[in-house]
Protein backbone atom coordinates (compact mmCIF):
# COMPACT_ATOMS: atom_id res chain seq x y z
CA UNK A 1 0.00 0.00 0.00
CA UNK A 2 1.38 3.31 -1.07
CA UNK A 3 0.61 6.75 0.55
CA UNK A 4 -0.44 9.49 -1.18
CA UNK A 5 1.50 13.02 -0.67
CA UNK A 6 -1.18 14.29 1.79
CA UNK A 7 -1.44 10.76 3.82
CA UNK A 8 2.44 11.18 4.22
CA UNK A 9 2.42 14.72 5.19
CA UNK A 10 -0.72 14.16 7.92
CA UNK A 11 1.12 11.32 9.62
CA UNK A 12 4.55 12.98 9.51
CA UNK A 13 2.41 16.04 11.00
CA UNK A 14 0.65 13.87 14.04
CA UNK A 15 4.53 12.40 15.00
CA UNK A 16 5.96 15.96 14.99
CA UNK A 17 2.88 17.43 17.02
CA UNK A 18 3.04 13.74 19.46
CA UNK A 19 7.17 14.78 19.88
CA UNK A 20 6.74 18.46 20.51
CA UNK A 21 4.27 17.90 23.08
CA UNK A 22 6.14 14.90 25.00
CA UNK A 23 8.94 17.56 24.81
CA UNK A 24 7.58 20.63 26.12
CA UNK A 25 5.57 18.10 28.95
CA UNK A 26 9.09 17.30 29.71
CA UNK A 27 10.47 20.69 29.51
CA UNK A 28 7.99 22.24 31.91
CA UNK A 29 7.35 18.98 34.06
CA UNK A 30 4.19 17.98 33.02
CA UNK A 31 5.16 14.78 33.76
CA UNK A 32 4.86 15.59 37.16
CA UNK A 33 1.00 15.44 37.12
CA UNK A 34 1.29 11.55 36.31
CA UNK A 35 3.42 10.89 39.61
CA UNK A 36 1.90 10.35 42.79
CA UNK A 37 2.18 12.70 45.58
CA UNK A 38 4.34 12.39 48.69
CA UNK A 39 3.13 10.55 51.60
CA UNK A 40 1.56 12.93 54.20
CA UNK A 41 3.29 13.37 57.62
CA UNK A 42 1.86 11.79 60.21
CA UNK A 43 2.52 15.26 62.24
CA UNK A 44 1.36 17.95 60.91
CA UNK A 45 2.06 21.07 63.37
CA UNK A 46 4.56 21.73 65.86
CA UNK A 47 6.39 24.18 68.15
CA UNK A 48 9.89 24.53 68.94
CA UNK A 49 11.16 27.21 71.57
CA UNK A 50 14.55 29.03 71.14
CA UNK A 51 16.46 31.30 73.33
CA UNK A 52 19.14 33.52 71.77
CA UNK A 53 21.44 35.33 74.21
CA UNK A 54 23.13 38.45 72.71
CA UNK A 55 25.63 40.99 73.79
CA UNK A 56 24.59 44.84 72.63
CA UNK A 57 27.81 47.08 73.44
CA UNK A 58 28.71 45.03 77.12
CA UNK A 59 24.79 44.92 77.85
CA UNK A 60 23.32 41.22 77.99
CA UNK A 61 19.88 40.54 76.05
CA UNK A 62 17.89 37.73 75.51
CA UNK A 63 15.41 36.74 72.91
CA UNK A 64 12.72 33.91 73.45
CA UNK A 65 10.20 33.00 70.86
CA UNK A 66 8.88 30.02 69.08
CA UNK A 67 9.00 28.56 65.86
CA UNK A 68 5.73 27.14 64.53
CA UNK A 69 5.97 24.57 61.82
CA UNK A 70 2.56 23.68 60.01
CA UNK A 71 2.23 21.24 56.76
CA UNK A 72 0.49 22.88 53.87
CA UNK A 73 0.00 20.19 51.45
CA UNK A 74 2.05 19.08 48.18
CA UNK A 75 3.20 21.15 45.27
CA UNK A 76 4.79 19.72 41.92
CA UNK A 77 8.16 21.05 41.22
CA UNK A 78 8.15 20.35 37.20
CA UNK A 79 10.19 17.57 36.23
CA UNK A 80 12.03 17.24 40.15
CA UNK A 81 8.53 15.80 40.78
CA UNK A 82 6.09 16.23 43.98
CA UNK A 83 7.38 17.44 47.37
CA UNK A 84 5.84 18.25 50.82
CA UNK A 85 5.48 22.09 51.79
CA UNK A 86 5.82 23.79 55.01
CA UNK A 87 5.34 26.97 56.89
CA UNK A 88 7.22 28.69 59.89
CA UNK A 89 6.28 31.61 61.60
CA UNK A 90 7.55 33.06 64.94
CA UNK A 91 5.18 32.87 67.71
CA UNK A 92 5.41 36.32 69.13
CA UNK A 93 4.26 37.72 65.07
CA UNK A 94 7.98 39.07 64.38
CA UNK A 95 8.95 38.08 60.72
CA UNK A 96 12.33 38.53 61.25
CA UNK A 97 14.68 38.44 65.33
CA UNK A 98 15.91 42.04 65.76
CA UNK A 99 19.01 42.43 67.75
CA UNK A 100 19.34 45.75 67.89
CA UNK A 101 17.76 49.09 66.26
CA UNK A 102 19.38 52.14 65.55
CA UNK A 103 17.38 55.47 64.92
CA UNK A 104 19.19 58.69 63.61
CA UNK A 105 17.30 61.91 61.81
CA UNK A 106 14.57 59.51 59.77
CA UNK A 107 16.80 56.83 59.07
CA UNK A 108 16.21 53.25 61.37
CA UNK A 109 18.99 50.39 61.04
CA UNK A 110 17.85 47.12 62.47
CA UNK A 111 20.37 44.50 62.80
CA UNK A 112 18.92 40.74 63.19
CA UNK A 113 18.23 37.31 61.61
CA UNK A 114 15.11 36.85 59.21
CA UNK A 115 16.48 32.89 59.03
CA UNK A 116 15.42 30.64 62.39
CA UNK A 117 15.66 27.02 60.37
CA UNK A 118 13.69 25.48 57.97
CA UNK A 119 10.08 23.94 58.57
CA UNK A 120 11.19 20.47 56.66
CA UNK A 121 14.08 20.40 59.36
CA UNK A 122 11.65 21.04 62.11
CA UNK A 123 9.16 18.16 61.36
CA UNK A 124 11.26 15.72 60.43
CA UNK A 125 11.03 15.85 56.77
CA UNK A 126 14.67 15.96 54.94
CA UNK A 127 17.27 13.73 54.24
CA UNK A 128 20.55 13.54 56.39
CA UNK A 129 22.21 15.81 53.81
CA UNK A 130 19.45 18.80 54.11
CA UNK A 131 19.30 18.04 58.04
CA UNK A 132 22.84 19.11 58.29
CA UNK A 133 22.40 22.28 55.86
CA UNK A 134 18.91 23.61 57.10
CA UNK A 135 19.38 23.34 60.89
CA UNK A 136 18.58 26.38 62.40
CA UNK A 137 20.63 29.36 63.74
CA UNK A 138 24.46 27.89 63.53
CA UNK A 139 25.93 29.95 61.85
CA UNK A 140 26.48 33.12 62.99
CA UNK A 141 29.04 34.35 60.58
CA UNK A 142 26.74 36.68 58.91
CA UNK A 143 23.42 38.83 59.81
CA UNK A 144 20.87 40.50 58.29
CA UNK A 145 20.59 43.99 58.05
CA UNK A 146 17.88 46.36 56.95
CA UNK A 147 17.97 50.10 56.36
CA UNK A 148 15.06 52.34 56.17
CA UNK A 149 14.90 55.52 55.41
CA UNK A 150 11.85 57.81 54.07
CA UNK A 151 10.09 55.86 51.34
CA UNK A 152 12.19 52.54 51.21
CA UNK A 153 14.03 49.26 52.77
CA UNK A 154 17.10 47.93 51.73
CA UNK A 155 17.99 44.53 53.25
CA UNK A 156 21.78 43.39 53.04
CA UNK A 157 23.94 40.95 54.84
CA UNK A 158 26.61 41.87 57.51
CA UNK A 159 29.45 39.99 58.71
CA UNK A 160 29.33 39.58 62.79
CA UNK A 161 32.57 41.21 63.25
CA UNK A 162 31.34 44.28 61.43
CA UNK A 163 28.17 44.09 63.23
CA UNK A 164 30.54 44.09 66.44
CA UNK A 165 32.86 46.62 65.50
CA UNK A 166 29.83 49.25 64.08
CA UNK A 167 27.27 48.13 66.88
CA UNK A 168 29.21 46.38 69.68
CA UNK A 169 26.79 42.99 68.72
CA UNK A 170 27.72 39.95 69.13
CA UNK A 171 25.66 36.36 69.59
CA UNK A 172 26.82 34.73 72.74
CA UNK A 173 24.44 31.65 73.48
CA UNK A 174 21.71 29.59 70.97
CA UNK A 175 19.46 27.43 72.38
CA UNK A 176 16.88 25.63 69.75
CA UNK A 177 14.53 22.95 69.89
CA UNK A 178 15.80 19.46 68.26
CA UNK A 179 13.68 18.08 65.00
CA UNK A 180 10.65 15.72 65.50
CA UNK A 181 10.95 12.29 64.36
CA UNK A 182 7.90 12.33 61.43
CA UNK A 183 6.38 9.41 59.93
CA UNK A 184 5.14 9.44 56.51
CA UNK A 185 2.73 6.81 54.84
Amino acid sequence: MKLTLMERAIIGFVAFAVIAICFLLFAFGGFSMFMSPPPKPAIRYGEFPFRMVYEVNGETLTIEDTVICEYTGVVSRGTAGKYRTWTSRLESGNTYLVFLRHESEGLTIEIGLSYFGFPEYYMGDYSERSKRDSAPMTDFSMLDSLRREENSETWKRISAEDALEQFGLRIIEVEYSDPIENRFG
